[in-house]
């Protein structure tokens, strides 16, 4: 039997089955919200040390006995982001006193570091928005996570004044730049290599408002 519709009742079918609610708990849903967060929030090496450029390291004098130990200490995150290629580094001295102690001062080495050409390019400041999100942190941008698959998700639920939903889900990570695998810098940043990990299981947050779901960190009151 041929089944015939009116032209009304064609869109409506078109409308259920080709669009949803943003305000529904989907996996269509999460996975745009969670790849829209991750597109404005980067896979980032960052330090509270990197909020400014250049930055200048006091040194021991090499006569001190603690000099050895102590100078590739102070500079060792530094000369890894050199032999990545982001910064440059420049030798210089200033005075500086002789001990906590003392007032009397003395000429001590120094280096001062710059962003490079390449290390300009990378660095930058998050734009993610909302109380919770990361923006305003700064530093060199590796890469975007991209979600591939999302596992599982608890139903909507009411919290603190919210409905919620736990996801959980797989990412892969795409525009890698080249810096981000230099060998020195994953071992003087392990948290940074274990971001860098792909494929990786993730866990987020996600609440809903009045035009559809957001990530927890880019709720605004």
């Amino acid at each position: 039997m041929r089944l015939v519709f009116s032209l009304p009742v064609l869109i409506g079918l078109m409308v259920l089955s080709g669009c949803q609610s943003p305000k529904e708990a989907s996996k269509e849903n999460f996975t745009k919200v969670l790849n829209d967060y991750h597109q404005r929030n980067c896979v980032m090496l960052s330090s509270y040390d990197f909020q400014d450029f250049p930055i200048t390291i006091k040194l021991l004098p090499v006569q001190n006995r603690w000099a050895n130990k102590q100078n590739p200490e102070r500079t060792v995150q530094y000369d890894v982001l050199v032999d990545a290629g982001l910064l440059q580094v420049k030798d210089g001295e200033t005075q500086d006193y002789e001990n906590a102690f003392s007032r009397t001062k003395i000429t001590v080495p120094t280096k001062t570091y710059q962003l490079s050409e390449a290390g300009s390019k990378a660095f930058a400041q998050q734009t993610g928005k909302g109380v919770l999100s990361s923006e305003g942190k700064r530093g060199f941008c590796a890469g975007y996570y991209h979600v591939t698959e999302i596992s599982n998700f608890s139903e909507p639920a009411a919290s603190m004044g919210y409905t919620i939903s736990n996801v959980n889900y797989r990412t892969d990570l795409e525009k890698v730049q080249p810096w981000a695998r230099n060998a020195r810098l994953l071992e003087a940043y392990p948290h940074f290599a274990k971001a860098l990990q792909s494929p990786q299981s993730q866990f987020s947050t996600l609440v809903l408002m009045n035009d559809g779901w957001v990530h927890e960190r880019e709720m605004r009151p």
